[in-house]
């Protein structure tokens, strides 16, 4: 698959994923074609980012834990043959 997400080669992109190993969607965060779950106590969810004082700077600054390729993750989250035991973006 070419480029399946169309982002752009540069930018500070975050969102939400699902994962079989977390009850709960994660907060993601796109660096360099990987996508880091950077869920914290601080900011478990996309609101709570988004209301912090400098999201991005607090989005830059968290190191993460990797959960996937954006391509292949991307490429799961279509419903229609989606695999749940796999990440994908909500």
């Amino acid at each position: 698959m070419t480029n399946p997400t169309h982002l752009p080669t540069e930018g500070l992109f975050v969102g939400r994923a699902r994962s079989s190993d977390a009850a709960y969607p994660l907060v993601v965060a796109v660096r360099d074609g990987t996508v880091f779950d950077i869920t914290l106590r601080a900011a478990p969810t996309m609101r709570d980012l988004c209301e912090m004082a400098d999201p991005a700077a607090h989005v830059r600054s968290a190191e993460g834990r990797p959960i996937g390729s954006l391509d292949d993750i991307a490429a799961n989250s279509f419903e229609t043959g989606r695999d749940p035991a796999k990440p994908y973006l909500l």
